[in-house]
């Protein structure tokens, strides 16, 4: 089966992003923007919250979607032409279920029944055939680079061109003639032993022959059960006469329609299990180059990630407030580091400073280049992550006595769950955590926490209020110190 998203059937992904994790990074909110369709945005969020991690897997998307940035018109065919396939898939579908409930009911002959079928299964074969045909005519000598592209090039060149689908394309195009009355099908079968139809063939011809004539004497026939040759090698044989009657005739001929159909039936599914899937991943590169188009329209800077033993971005831009925020604001960049020896991040800042903004801006940075798409940047290296948490508490804070109380408990559990699930190489993004506890509660448990996630050689970035956590952590080389002044990160100085 040919896949645009994923280089092998079993590619590595990041255990999913919670959809509560998603909503907080307000992507989805940003893109309605560009894409009304909420089934499109879902497809495309369910693929960008499960993180490619092998390196290979990225590029192997990187690669497609480049092709379709320089071929925007083969993206928009292949859409449309794998669009039909789905709907030729879904009548295939619907013709065999109504036809399996009509030949439990039927109340005319098995043979016409299954000329019926016959019929019906080669009109829709031969509706694929043909669609496969100009899939191969859009995308064949275009010059493509990527891998997932020239598979498919080259799979549907392959079969296109080979004698079987010449053969299968014949067939097809002349059963879809057959009326039961007026045209017949060669068939050809043997009888094996106790009558058992075997080698059964579907001969190519179709002619036009006369109405038989119902009145018409049936006919005997035999089967001869074979015996060993005596010394004379002399064929001893007992015949057992049949009559050749209308029931036999017709169970006969309708159990050949039937198994040809069946035949028939499974080439198809051959067929359909190598493409089904693409229109789903065609899905996923369309939202992406309308997000392209928009970054082009608003002149913001984009760029595929390159991947090395550290992660630097420069001019990070957020996704929600540049689509979101009105022709008259300015939107400010941000740079983001970390290097190998850097295990975790404390972000400070003023209420309204862009605490939140810049640690969405990093994260939707992370779950972008690991989906392998363009990062809204001008220069950008990752180091790939093997999993992704979010804990996005508000900033906002409450006087509900009882609500911080059901609030902290809740983040207790929610962070419990984190931690639990974190695996080295993990990273985890924690915004305003215990703002409902006494501030040196809260920093105590806040501290510990992330001692732990330390320990356990996971990364993580925290924006917090808690700034006594800035003391405990001192001149603690491991931990990179952010202070956020009118949207802009700098190294914190106390």
């Amino acid at each position: 089966m040919i896949s645009l998203l994923y280089r092998n059937s079993t590619p590595k992904k990041a255990p999913p992003l919670s959809a509560e994790a998603l909503d907080s990074l307000m992507i989805d909110n940003a893109i309605s923007l560009v894409i009304p369709e909420k089934e499109k945005r879902n497809h495309f969020l369910n693929i960008l919250a499960e993180p490619l991690i092998e390196t290979e897997d990225i590029l192997y998307r990187q690669d497609i979607l480049r092709d379709f940035m320089s071929h925007r018109f083969l993206l928009a065919n292949l859409s449309d032409l794998f669009g039909a396939f789905v709907s030729v898939v879904l009548e295939y579908n619907k013709t065999r279920q109504n036809n399996k409930l009509t030949y439990r009911k039927a109340v005319g002959t098995m043979i016409d029944s299954g000329v019926s079928t016959l019929q019906s299964i080669c009109i829709l074969i031969r509706d694929l055939l043909l669609l496969l045909q100009k899939l191969d005519a859009t995308i064949d000598g275009l010059p493509l680079h990527s891998a997932g592209l020239l598979a498919l090039q080259v799979r549907l060149h392959t079969i296109v061109k080979s004698d079987s689908f010449t053969q299968l394309l014949a067939i097809a195009k002349k059963y879809d003639r057959l009326i039961a009355i007026h045209l017949h099908a060669d068939i050809a079968f043997e009888l094996g032993e106790n009558a058992q139809l075997t080698n059964i063939r579907l001969l190519s011809s179709v002619e036009d022959i006369p109405v038989l004539n119902p009145k018409k004497e049936p006919k005997k026939f035999s089967f001869f059960k074979k015996h060993e040759y005596d010394d004379k090698k002399e064929k001893q044989k007992d015949e057992i006469p049949l009559n050749y009657n209308s029931f036999t005739t017709e169970k006969i001929v309708g159990q050949s329609l039937s198994d040809i159909t069946d035949a028939l039936i499974e080439v198809a599914n051959q067929i359909l299990s190598e493409f089904m899937g693409i229109k789903d991943d065609l899905l996923f590169y369309e939202t992406a180059c309308h997000l392209l188009d928009k970054l082009q329209d608003l002149k913001t800077p984009y760029v595929f990630p390159l991947f090395g033993n550290q992660t630097e971005i420069l001019d990070l831009y957020d996704v929600f407030l540049l689509f979101r925020c009105s022709e008259e604001t300015t939107v400010i960049p941000n740079d983001f580091f970390l290097s190998q020896n850097i295990g975790g991040m404390l972000i400070r800042g003023d209420n309204g400073s862009g605490k939140t903004v810049y640690l969405r801006s990093v994260t939707t940075a992370y779950l972008f280049a690991q989906a392998g798409l363009p990062i809204l940047a001008k220069k950008a290296s990752i180091v790939p992550i093997c999993a992704l948490h979010v804990l996005m508490a508000s900033s906002e804070n409450t006087l509900d006595i009882l609500g911080n109380a059901g609030r902290f408990e809740e983040e207790v559990i929610k962070i419990a769950d984190i931690i639990n699930h974190s695996v080295d190489g993990a990273m985890v993004v924690l915004n305003e955590l215990f703002q409902t506890t006494s501030y040196a509660e809260g920093t105590q448990n806040l501290y510990h926490i992330l001692q732990y996630l330390s320990s356990q050689h996971i990364r993580w970035i925290c924006v917090t209020h808690l700034l006594d956590l800035f003391d405990l952590y001192g001149n603690n080389a491991y931990v990179s110190k952010i202070k956020i002044k009118n949207h802009k990160a700098s190294p914190y100085i106390k």
